[in-house]
């Protein structure tokens, strides 16, 4: 059996992490988290080149997004909150 290459990303919240670790009730993957819904990009590689793309002109947001990674906030600006709190950078998003 073949591991599943997805990311798992939150609709309503910043989760983000390998389609392994959501949650799924009744077919439909939540955050394991909050417990709201959740999408997939196809692999690890197609979501850094999303990241990488808008990063390449917004401040620290790249390291933001690996940093949120298993994590959840209920919005950016929380996540922006927590990171700035954390690492003392800010971020543009």
């Amino acid at each position: 059996m073949s591991k599943d290459k997805r990311i798992a990303h939150g609709v309503r919240c910043t989760w983000w992490d390998s389609a392994d670790k959501v949650m799924v009730v009744g077919g439909i993957p939540l955050c394991p988290k909050c417990k709201k819904a959740c999408g997939y990009v196809d692999n690890e590689e197609a979501w850094f080149n999303d990241v990488e793309q808008y990063a390449a002109t917004r401040k620290n947001f790249a390291e933001f997004v690996e940093w949120t990674r298993g994590r959840c906030f209920n919005n950016f600006s929380e996540a922006v909150r927590a990171f700035t709190a954390e690492t003392g950078k800010s971020v543009d998003v």
